[in-house]
């Protein structure tokens, strides 16, 4: 039942009581740079996982297999309100890390101040916070991904920023081992790819850390003001039925269960809720773009890294361009709903580019949990939000154009190929509201966010609950604001100087 400091909760025939003086509830970016943190520091700490653990041979690259085995909610998990799209998250130990593309970007400066100045931070600062993030880009391995692995599409999506003038930049991973495969989504079979699970997780065993896989935190305990530890149930291999109980009596509980997951577990053991600001302020850089056709060009999108170049021409302005490769079952069925003839339409994917603007959202949303146990996720786009979105589509579209593109087809719900910049600003005039937008969103956030002010946010800036000064938040819920770049290096450190303050409670 355990191995290498691992107890495999889906092997466990009998109820199991644990004391420590830690938990941590989820073993993400967030969840596993605290519990190393902790450990480092000569603290007994518990880390919770629900899904279990995987080596690279056990991932299948097989899109309704992978799913269902490392997603969580089996790969169904929705937002919904004024438009509907997919908010991934993982099941597994290592958390997203092992499904993300492992892009990696620095926490960005204006956001820095803001922490510092408006929610009152005050390890937002160059000389805290900088040595924290040069650490986790060194632990991660952080590199530019090296041309041979780039692939065609990416390198299309590379001139099209060029020809408009735009600044653009080969995108850091922490991959040092990639071969260019393309399927880092489903998990990364070569290895290649250093998620927690092979960098923080190890290293925090080896100082003592105690990882449960399969075990599903129900509920913190409180008594008295003060959380007493968490209790919950452990599941089979099949995340679906229960093998028995566990109950863990702890100083102190970090929940670091994501975005959507966090927010709901204090929901659910009573330690605050919608009007508390738990929950409801969601974001999740909601992402249009547009694909390319490139008749002079072999771009085979199905190789090289799927994401490998960005613009942040536009940042200020809401949105980061990014390339992105696209699995030949999506661009099947975009065809299909396109109204395509199937087999012209597939002797098009071995020339298509795709690249699209992921928006830093300021759109009101909110996440519970339904009747059904499951996450529900409401969101309503703002005009603003709209906008942004809009305007990425025609300025991709327009880039794709200029380097020869024979048509494009956006993220506009029953639009067909548009052939020329005339054609897509027509489509998208026709654009009224987030309904008519195929959208996907990446980075659940913000759900618990940060403020020296508890009548602000739920949330103290040393990541402590105002309410409750021994449960703590390390993930990316305590962004105050949509953080605006792909968030897992900014987790990783946050996660660390979480650690910090936890221990100092302790």
């Amino acid at each position: 039942m355990t191995a290498n400091g691992i107890i495999d909760g889906a092997r466990a025939q009998a109820p199991l009581r644990e004391r420590t003086q830690v938990v941590v509830i989820g073993s993400g970016a967030g969840g596993a740079n605290v519990a190393l943190r902790l450990v480092e520091q000569g603290i007994r700490v518990i880390l919770l996982e629900l899904g279990d653990q995987y080596r690279p041979e056990d991932f299948s690259q097989e899109p309704a297999a992978a799913t269902t085995m490392l997603w969580r909610e089996f790969g169904m998990r929705m937002a919904s309100g004024d438009t509907h799209f997919p908010v991934p998250g993982a099941n597994a130990l290592g958390g997203s890390t092992v499904i993300n593309a492992g892009i990696c970007f620095r926490p960005p400066e204006h956001m820095v101040r803001l922490w510092h100045d408006e929610h009152g931070a005050a390890w937002a600062t160059a000389d805290r916070l900088n040595p924290v993030v040069d650490w986790v880009w060194e632990t991660m391995a952080v590199r530019p991904v090296p041309e041979p692995f780039l692939g065609n599409h990416n390198l299309a999506a590379r001139d099209a920023f060029a020809a408009m003038g735009w600044q653009y930049g080969v995108i850091d991973r922490n991959a040092p081992g990639c071969v260019g495969c393309g399927v880092c989504y489903f998990g990364c079979p070569s290895g290649g790819k250093r998620s927690v699970d092979k960098a923080q997780i190890p290293a925090a065993i080896e100082l003592g850390l105690r990882v449960i896989t399969r075990a599903r935190c129900d509920r913190v305990l409180v008594d008295g003001g003060r959380a007493t530890g968490v209790e919950g149930v452990l599941l089979d291999r099949s995340g679906r039925n229960r093998r028995t109980t566990f109950h863990i009596d702890a100083d102190a509980i970090v929940a670091s269960c994501g975005g959507i997951d966090t927010p709901i577990l204090l929901q659910e053991s009573g330690l605050a809720n919608i009007d508390d600001g738990v929950g409801a302020q969601f974001h999740v850089h909601p992402g249009t773009g547009c694909v390319a056709i490139l008749p002079d060009r072999e771009t085979e999108i199905w190789r090289g890294v799927p994401q490998g170049i960005y613009s942040d021409q536009f940042v200020e302005d809401g949105y980061l361009f990014e390339s992105s490769n696209l699995p030949a079952s999506a661009f099947f069925t975009l065809g299909v709903r396109a109204g395509e003839n199937p087999d012209k339409w597939m002797k098009l994917y071995r020339h298509i580019a795709l690249a699209g603007g992921m928006i830093r959202d300021e759109s009101p949303a909110t996440v519970t949990r339904d009747a059904l146990g499951k996450s529900s996720v409401k969101m309503h786009f703002t005009d603003r939000d709209l906008r942004k979105a809009v305007e990425a589509m025609r300025n991709v579209g327009r880039a794709y154009f200029a380097i020869g593109a024979s048509a494009v087809l956006p993220s506009i719900a029953g639009v067909g190929l548009l052939r020329s910049p005339q054609e897509l600003d027509r489509a998208l005039a026709r654009v009224r509201s987030a309904a008519d937008l195929d959208l996907y969103g990446s980075h659940p956030q913000s759900t618990v966010p940060f403020h020296h002010d508890p009548k602000r946010a739920p949330l103290r800036p040393d990541f402590a609950l105002h309410r409750y000064p021994n449960v703590f938040v390390a993930d990316a819920s305590v962004f105050p604001v949509a953080l605006g770049v792909n968030p897992q290096i900014t987790i990783m450190a946050l996660g660390r100087i979480a650690g910090d303050y936890v221990a100092a409670a302790l």
